[in-house]
């Protein structure tokens, strides 16, 4: 994740939003997992372009719901919009699924664009109150209280805790239909 935040702190940097960050464009350069890298830029835009190409764009069950709330061509949003989807990819390290499940696509862009998120569903021994807060800092619907990459790499507890419960990594192929999901498995209650 870290390596994640600070890709995107890199192109946030130069005012570029990817817009369409899932787990099938991260890349590493070799096995080590030490070289990861930001892929598809085919979406990414630049915050100050007016106006957006393709201003509703971006892949179903990852995009920020404020994409979805654009009301004309002209309308804003900003590289916030890709820490929304880097809390969706964290998500899915942490519980193994996806974040909005449905088989059809309508009704999973629905669900993503209510963003009604429970998280209230896991015990405590799926995600403990302080992993809980932090998706709650980066998966808010509204932008503005959502946490920024500055604000989101300031949180050493989240890269100390993965550390400790990292037991081991695997690559999942097809775990979605056409999408690699990296999948961390976490000790539980050491």
């Amino acid at each position: 994740m870290k390596q994640l935040v600070e890709g995107l702190t890199f192109i946030h940097s130069h005012n570029i939003m990817h817009r369409d960050l899932k787990p099938e464009d991260i890349l590493f350069m070799n096995k080590d997992l030490e070289s990861l890298v930001i892929a598809d830029f085919s979406l990414a835009q630049s915050v100050d372009s007016k106006p957006y190409t393709y201003p509703k764009c971006g892949t179903p069950g990852f995009v920020a719901p404020e994409i979805f709330q654009q009301d004309s061509d002209y309308a804003k949003y900003s590289v916030l919009c890709d820490i929304f989807g880097a809390g969706v990819i964290y998500y899915v390290l942490l519980t193994g699924k996806p974040l909005f499940e449905k088989k059809d696509r309508k009704d999973q862009l629905e669900l993503n664009r209510k963003c009604d998120i429970n998280l209230s569903i896991f015990s405590d021994d799926q995600l403990n109150d302080v992993e809980k807060g932090f998706l709650v800092k980066i998966l808010s619907k509204n932008p503005e209280f959502r946490s920024s990459t500055n604000s989101f790499l300031k949180h050493n507890f989240l890269f100390l805790m993965i550390r400790q419960r990292v037991r081991q990594i695997s690559i999942n192929s097809i775990t979605w239909p056409c999408m690699i999901s990296i999948r961390y498995q976490f000790e539980r209650n050491q």
